[in-house]
């Protein structure tokens, strides 16, 4: 193989790492939560990659190529970013660290909402279907199935490894955050997340007109 296997490493992490709706999901509930609420929204959105590396290493790709497919897609994802919005916006002062119960309601809620934007986010689906597809087009040509699998793990640890940092930054960041600098991060967020859906929404639209 031509490729190093640091190179698949250092391609999830770039395939990880642009800022979009999921970072900020990760910065508004890890400077709240801490380091695994950071952490699980990103493992939510890592589960919906794989599902993504699953279907284009089956050939199922093409069942989310339809132009349709990717309007509905825009226009879903548009509202669960401005649910997630109106959430960050609206309720920063409903979150609790207390009970436990809420805790675990509150970090599962996170590794689901990660799903969600990974899930319904067409940018995100051409992006995993343009890289991860030409990566995969081209080491099926040249290489055995094993070699693929493990190309692909490699991907995988590198969006894991950037997760990790990213949650682990937070954690430690948001001990040197007045509590009123997080209630403000927290908006922002809200904001840049229903801006984000605003864009989905025209594109959406734009595609089914």
């Amino acid at each position: 193989m031509t490729q190093s296997w640091f190179y698949f490493l250092f391609l999830g992490i770039t395939l990880a790492a642009p800022v979009g709706p999921l970072s900020m999901e990760m910065v508004r509930r890890g400077l709240v939560l801490g380091f695994w609420g950071a952490l699980l929204t990103g493992l939510g959105g890592l589960f919906a990659d794989l599902l993504f590396m699953v279907m284009i290493y089956s050939g199922a790709g093409f069942l989310l190529s339809p132009v349709p497919v990717q309007a509905v897609l825009y226009v879903c994802g548009s509202f669960f970013l401005c649910f997630l919005g109106w959430q960050s916006l609206f309720l920063t002062g409903n979150f609790s660290i207390e009970p436990v119960r809420e805790i675990v309601l509150q970090y599962r809620s996170g590794f689901f909402s990660g799903i969600g934007i990974a899930g319904l986010n067409p940018l995100n689906i051409l992006f995993w279907f343009g890289i991860y597809g030409s990566v995969l087009a081209g080491l099926k040509q040249t290489e055995t199935s094993e070699v693929v699998i493990t190309a692909s793990i490699m991907i995988v640890a590198g969006i894991l490894l950037w997760n990790i940092f990213v949650s682990a930054f937070i954690h430690f960041l948001k001990d040197y955050v007045h509590a009123r600098m997080v209630v403000f991060i927290n908006r922002l967020a809200g904001v840049m997340l229903i801006l984000f859906a605003g864009t989905f929404l025209y594109k959406g639209f734009y595609l089914m007109c």
